[in-house]
């Protein structure tokens, strides 16, 4: 157990008890980029993803390129399924 990130010890555990089946949802936030940060660094086989509206600001996007180059990553971006009786 590593005593300065027992949360890292947990991610480890679950990964090896879930390969391939864990996911983290980024808002993109600061506190979702330490988690980010985090993941890319740890190398643990858990999917990051965010979701896309189809209303996210330039701003948004940008970070979101700017992420998927720092850390060598390839966002998934899952697409809301809208019925156009519904969009105000």
């Amino acid at each position: 157990m590593n005593p300065n990130f027992p949360s890292f010890d947990g991610l480890v555990l679950i990964s090896e008890l879930y390969p391939s089946e864990l996911v983290f949802s980024t808002s993109l936030g600061q506190e979702d980029q330490v988690i980010t940060h985090f993941l890319a660094q740890s190398s643990l086989p858990i999917t990051i993803f965010s979701l896309d509206t189809a209303r996210l600001f330039a701003e948004t996007l940008d970070l979101l390129a700017r992420t998927e180059s720092k850390y060598n990553l390839c966002l998934k971006l899952n697409y809301l399924k809208l019925n156009p009786s519904k969009i105000l």
